[in-house]
């Protein structure tokens, strides 16, 4: 098989995940077109608690379906999630541990951050949709239209192979070999790496079958630890910088910051096809820049523009005729989000997907998406309470000295991983010499 045809399937599987990962982005971004409709139709009435139930409630559950999504990828495998996502619905959760996993372990390193990033890229394009049709349709048939991405995912799935890491595991060598195959081609280099897989994974096979206690134990070791900080960190930067706060409170934030100068809905589209395009230049440079110097670059930017969005709202307390430069807050805002999506949305769903040790992949996974989700629930839950009572100078000012201090952790710990097979970067942690990750 020619590099070329491998690259090929290897784009078809990453097709099936962006599908269903478009979804999970119509999911975050529906509740900005839901509560400005709901108080239109005034058929219930909408106070700041209730908005903000309504906005968090779908990251509530998410965390125990992430867990869960972790345990049965190690189970039924990375494939079969899209499947059971489909059928049964359970939770969003369910999707972000095996999704990032399944593209790792099928993709060529070189490529494998761009595969990663187009991740971020389906969800941007999920809230885009979700914006659109809800600013001209209601927000009835905007959940029905939603339901199209993964019916198309569980189509284009149908053919695709197993994770050859997952078929290794259990013990089903000739068929991994062949899904490494049919993804990654026959180069000397794939051959290299297939067989350290192989390798690795038959000595794990072939360790004593161990008890919960030395399986805890085990997720002691600096290999998992370390990881799951880095996660942490990682995964509160995004949230407490306001990422999704901004997501589910759309059109809310818009017209608090510049008044009513722009209509918040245009205004929203706008920012949700900037937010898309940048997501597309971000796939690009996750591959040429690599995951460090993309996420650093990105949370410095973001920092400097909550400080100048706080800087300006607190201004016009005492200034009220800087009322008049609102579109001097909308370049800002779309500043912020800019810079915010090119690195600190995508890079942690690529590195959460490659820096934990094979043996516990799906569990670190699957926790480190539970404590994304968790965060996600804890700022947007209060983000009403906080505009209404700090203001907006006061709420953009926390935002930027959180999304600092994450900065600064994440100069000191985050490793890169570009273009490093998985097992140089488990080395890496486990505090191996040979290792080339820095």
């Amino acid at each position: 098989m020619k590099y070329t045809q491998a690259a090929t399937f290897t784009c078809y599987v990453a097709f099936g995940i962006f599908l269903i990962t478009v979804s999970l982005g119509m999911v975050e971004g529906y509740s900005a077109i839901l509560l400005p409709q709901l108080e239109k139709e005034g058929k219930m009435k909408i106070d700041e608690e209730m908005s903000s139930w309504i906005a968090s409630i779908s990251a509530l559950p998410t965390p125990l379906g992430c867990v869960l999504g972790g345990y049965l990828m190690e189970k039924i495998g990375r494939k079969n999630h899209s499947h059971g996502r489909f059928l049964t619905g359970i939770c969003l959760g369910i999707l972000g541990p095996p999704s990032g996993v399944y593209a790792a372990e099928i993709s060529d390193p070189e490529f494998r951050g761009f595969l990663l990033a187009i991740t971020s890229l389906a969800i941007m394009l999920g809230i885009a949709i979700s914006h659109i049709l809800g600013t001209y349709i209601s927000w009835q048939n905007t959940a029905l239209i939603g339901c199209v991405f993964p019916i198309l995912c569980f189509v284009v799935m149908v053919p695709a192979p197993e994770s050859p890491t997952f078929l290794a595991k259990k013990s089903k060598i000739s068929e991994a070999k062949k899904a490494f195959y049919w993804c990654r081609g026959f180069d000397k280099k794939a051959e290299l790496e297939l067989q350290e897989l192989l390798t690795r994974q038959t000595a794990i096979t072939e360790l004593p079958k161990k008890n919960c206690l030395d399986y805890l134990k085990d997720l002691g070791r600096r290999e998992f630890v370390k990881p799951l900080a880095i996660m942490i960190v990682f995964f509160f930067t995004v949230q407490w910088c306001g990422n999704n706060a901004m997501t589910f409170y759309n059109v809310t934030i818009i017209q608090l910051t510049i008044g009513d100068s722009f209509d918040g809905y245009t205004s929203m589209i706008i920012m949700d096809l900037i937010r898309l395009i940048v997501s597309v230049l971000s796939c690009y440079l996750m591959k040429i820049m690599g995951r460090r110097p993309l996420a650093l670059l990105s949370s410095v930017g973001t920092t400097l523009s909550l400080f100048v969005l706080s800087g300006f709202t607190f201004c016009t307390k005492f200034y009220p005729h800087l009322n008049d430069y609102s579109l001097f807050a909308l370049v800002v805002l779309v500043v912020y989000m800019s810079v915010l999506t090119i690195g600190l949305v995508p890079v942690p769903w690529a590195v959460m997907s490659e820096i934990f040790p094979l043996a516990h992949r799906g569990i670190g996974n699957g926790l480190s998406s539970l404590i994304n989700y968790a965060f996600i629930f804890s700022v947007v839950k209060p983000t009403p309470w906080m505009f209404t009572n700090m203001g907006n100078d006061g709420t953009f000012l926390l935002f930027g000295c959180l999304c600092l201090a994450g900065t600064v952790a994440l100069a000191i710990f985050l490793p890169e991983t570009k273009n490093k097979p998985l097992h140089e970067i488990e080395d890496h942690f486990k505090g191996v010499q040979n290792s080339c990750c820095c």
